[in-house]
């Protein structure tokens, strides 16, 4: 007999397909934390599904893939290599022939490692999903290690991170950009109320965030014909997974964002809590 969980996967996959027959958009609405030029205080929460286990989830994207929505509009989306599903890759292989050829165009197709962490940051008082480049995630890593791993994610216990973002105005934003990351010297207990805030948030699954097979569409954009095969998400049961492993649905909305995070936040009111603005001042963090 199938459990609860399998029956509720079997719904939602159904719901879905019968969504994409009707023409509904698949774009899952992510609230992507995107660093502020200057200092960022951050939380780096833990795993989704089991504490044990590591709190990131490294992909391979290509950016830039245009897709058509429901509204008839074409907009430019991150899609997940498909070469991490152990599929073939219309934009990889595109890739790789431009590369033998020489010249720069090969960089419009080529893949780019992304490592996801669940985050907490402080400043916008929210739970967020953070796609660190290669360079913010080895020194990540690397302060992890030297305060004791399993600490960091620890919410009573942990260490926050220093994100310092700069831009070279004098540079386009792709080479301009850098940033310097450092963790605190002390052990750190996230408020309450923001711990409120990351239990009724929930953590995101991290391996549904680029759940969607854009190879139609990566097939379009290089001039190739699909192969005769059907395209099936990955995963398709997008979810959020509470600390204690709780899971709930993200909905999808009707009309994409593509460019600007989302704004929902769980239904408490810390915006003007003078109590938590006084606790994070009183840890160092000018919120």
């Amino acid at each position: 007999m199938s459990s609860l969980t399998e029956k509720l996967r079997k719904e939602q996959a159904s719901l879905e397909k019968k969504a994409e027959e009707r023409g509904e958009s698949k774009f899952v609405k992510t609230n992507f934390f995107k660093p502020e030029k200057g200092k960022n205080i951050i939380r780096i929460l833990p795993n989704w599904k089991d504490k044990k286990e590591l709190f990131f989830y490294p992909v391979k994207v290509h950016f830039n893939v245009p897709t058509i929505f429901k509204d008839g509009n074409e907009y430019k989306v991150v899609a997940r290599c498909r070469e991490d599903w152990g599929k073939e890759c219309p934009l990889c292989e595109r890739h790789k022939e431009l590369s033998a050829l020489g010249g720069s165009e090969a960089r419009n197709y080529k893949p780019v490692e992304r490592y996801l962490y669940n985050l907490l940051h402080y400043k916008a008082k929210k739970v967020t999903v953070y796609p660190a480049p290669v360079t913010v995630h080895q020194e990540i890593i690397k302060w992890s290690n030297d305060a004791g791993g399993e600490i960091i994610v620890d919410y009573k216990k942990g260490r926050n991170f220093e994100l310092i973002k700069e831009v070279d105005p004098s540079k386009p934003i792709q080479f301009g950009t850098s940033y310097k990351v450092y963790i605190d010297l002390k052990e750190t207990e996230i408020p309450s109320k923001l711990l409120q805030i990351i239990e009724e948030s929930g953590l995101s699954d991290l391996e549904a965030v680029y759940g969607v097979d854009y190879y139609k569409d990566m097939c379009k954009m290089v001039g190739t014909k699909p192969d005769d095969e059907e395209v099936i998400d990955p995963d398709p049961e997008v979810k959020k997974a509470k600390p204690k492993a709780k899971a709930k649905t993200v909905k999808e909305p009707e009309v994409p964002e593509i460019t600007e995070e989302s704004e929902e936040l769980a239904d408490i009111d810390v915006d003007d809590d003078e109590d938590l603005e006084a606790e994070l001042r009183a840890m160092g963090i000018d919120a």
